[in-house]
């Protein structure tokens, strides 16, 4: 090899090893004075060679050392052999050190996913809620289906969302979802509805009725997943009494790490009112009976 691609393979190498350290969460200083003691092995360096083969001021290398010791990745040394018994600095070995990291880092990452139901739900819900929609900003075939639940002072009904989807599915409907916080009982609890908007009637039709729930069997679940802090969701076709009528809906079984069924605590109701099915879904009975009342307010 001639001298010129040996020196081009070695800085190559070496902007390798920085990289790689400075993956691990070193800054580039950090990262050249811990290359440097990585190459003095188990016999270490004296502040002094390093600053030779660095070019980085003393001081700066003192207070670089004292960070890489707080993170363990350099320790101190036996003084030198010379009269003066000058510190060594010695880098932690790389196989330990890219074992601790990574245990650190597993560590760390076990904690995060703890804090997952905070970020993702309870600080969410939180942002949603400072941004509600008002009235004027939900669509007008839908203002009157809502009007009756922003009325209500006592619950603080908010509309957190709206999605429009117009006829970009195999069943021709126009697609509404809104995604709906009010406070119960100390709480602020999440509930909602998807609309499907069909060009005809569906409301007496049961058995195209039927056909859509077991189409919303497949579909609802990967949605609900977005809301509720759940891993796995199955649905399955259920009942619910509401005003004294029975309605459909889903049942939802959650799937546990055991690996055991457990029932949803999500209540559901399907309702068809003229060329639209409403699935509303809610944590409470109570709630969901809420939002029946002020979409069938509509009808009467």
């Amino acid at each position: 090899m001639s001298l010129k691609l040996y020196y081009i393979v070695s800085v190559n190498r070496n902007k390798g090893f920085l990289k790689a350290l400075q993956k691990t969460g070193l800054n580039n200083e950090e990262s050249l004075i811990c290359n440097a003691l990585i190459k003095y092995g188990r016999k270490g360096a004296i502040v002094k060679e390093l600053n030779s083969e660095l070019s980085i001021e003393r001081t700066t290398i003192y207070s670089i050392l004292r960070r890489l010791i707080a993170k363990a990745y350099v320790i101190e040394g036996d003084p030198s052999d010379s009269s003066q018994k000058i510190k060594k600095f010695i880098a932690v070995e790389p196989s330990k050190l890219y074992n601790e990291i990574l245990s650190n880092k597993r560590e760390a990452l076990r904690e995060f996913e703890k804090t997952k139901i905070f970020f993702k739900y309870k600080l969410e819900n939180i942002y949603k809620w400072g941004g509600a929609l008002t009235y004027d900003d939900l669509d007008a075939n839908f203002k009157p289906y809502l009007k009756t639940l922003l009325e209500k002072t006592d619950k603080d009904w908010k509309i957190l969302s709206q999605v429009i989807e117009k006829g970009s599915n195999t069943f021709g409907y126009d697609f509404y979802k809104y995604e709906i916080q009010s406070f119960h009982y100390m709480l602020r609890m999440n509930s909602g509805f998807n609309a499907y908007v069909f060009d005809y009637s569906i409301e007496n039709d049961e058995n195209a009725l039927i056909f859509f729930i077991n189409h919303l069997k497949k579909i609802v679940p990967e949605n609900i997943l977005k809301i509720f802090p759940f891993e796995d969701l199955n649905a399955r076709n259920g009942e619910i009494n509401l005003f004294g009528k029975i309605y459909h809906s889903l049942i939802f079984e959650v799937k546990l790490k055991n690996k055991q069924k457990v029932i949803s605590p999500i209540k559901t109701a399907i309702i068809s009112l003229e060329n639209k099915i409403f699935f509303i879904w809610a944590y409470r009975k109570r709630v969901i009976q809420e939002i029946v009342a002020s979409i069938l307010s509509v009808k009467s």
